[in-house]
């Protein structure tokens, strides 16, 4: 990929973070996520580059750092805007966005449900259950899983879970990683649902996270 204002602000975030300032780290990695979310509205002349649906991606893996940045400096009010602004940013994408309207599927529907349950997690929501659930119930009608989860955005909400997982310590066979990563979205989501509370509690504990990701 090459670098750009958004993965320059993401490199920057790390650094912060790296050297403990998760509040301004949050703010860089928010930079990072809200210039991803946006490449769908180049303007003419843009030398970007062509958007693609994998910097949606992106954009919810330095999403997701931001709001652990936030829990880990103990600003809950903070990281509960962040996730709201996660959760209304894939909304709009959702219900505005050309590129998704031309991609629309039942496939694209389930992801938007599993981010919503992943930020509802991630900002200790009460209502991840019900999101995953849908997510779930969506992806049992999807056909070629496989070739699913190969696409940028859909591996990109499971590489980050599972980095932060390896960071955090727990455990996870080859078998599981291989289903959950690359063979079922469906098996991927209630691993998220049974799992990723454990996770991020043990980033939190750990105060950081060692990712060659996010």
């Amino acid at each position: 990929m090459n670098r750009t204002p958004q993965s320059e602000r993401a490199e920057y975030a790390r650094k912060l973070r790296h050297n403990g300032e998760f509040t301004e780290a949050a703010f860089y990695y928010l930079a990072a996520a809200q210039g991803w979310f946006m490449r769908s509205r180049n303007v003419p002349g843009d030398n970007m580059g062509e958007y693609s649906l994998a910097h949606f991606g992106y954009g919810i893996q330095d999403l997701t750092a931001a709001i652990l940045c936030c829990r880990i400096a103990e600003k809950p009010e903070l990281s509960n805007d962040f996730c709201e602004i996660g959760i209304i940013n894939t909304r709009l994408l959702r219900d505005h966005d050309p590129t998704f309207q031309e991609a629309d599927s039942k496939a694209y529907r389930g992801l938007f449900e599993e981010i919503h349950g992943d930020f509802s997690i991630l900002g200790n929501l009460s209502d991840s259950n019900q999101h995953y659930t849908r997510a779930t119930s969506i992806y049992k009608d999807v056909e070629n899983h496989r070739n699913w989860q190969a696409e940028s955005e859909f591996h990109s909400t499971i590489q980050t879970v599972l980095e932060l997982g390896d960071s955090a310590g727990i455990e996870i066979t080859e078998s599981e990683r291989s289903q959950i990563e690359y063979e079922s979205l469906t098996k991927r989501v209630m691993f998220k649902q049974k799992h990723y509370p454990e996770i991020i509690k043990g980033v939190l504990q750990n105060g950081n996270w060692d990712s060659e990701v996010i």
